[in-house]
């Protein structure tokens, strides 16, 4: 039992220096680490949030604000009401 736990603390370990984020367990002793990991993990996410909202503005291409047929799978109202 005790070998299986080191094993695991073994393989965490190297889980965790690929990638910081992996398990927030190794940060419950440092609140500071863990916001900085998860500033870190939200920089790296923001130019997939930012980015369509700049093609869009530049393409001129717009989504149909008064209808959300996008969230029930349409492109268009013509499409939505071709299928009813």
């Amino acid at each position: 039992l005790a070998f299986l736990n080191v094993v695991e603390n073994v393989m965490a370990y190297r889980r965790q220096k690929v990638d910081a984020t992996s398990e927030w367990g190794r940060y419950a002793d440092q609140p500071a680490a863990r916001g900085m990991a998860l500033s870190l993990l939200m920089m790296k996410l923001v130019p997939y949030a930012v980015l369509p909202i700049i093609i869009e503005k530049f393409t001129g291409k717009e989504t149909e604000s008064g209808d959300n047929y996008s969230a029930n799978g349409y492109t268009s109202k013509a499409e939505y009401k071709s299928s009813t």
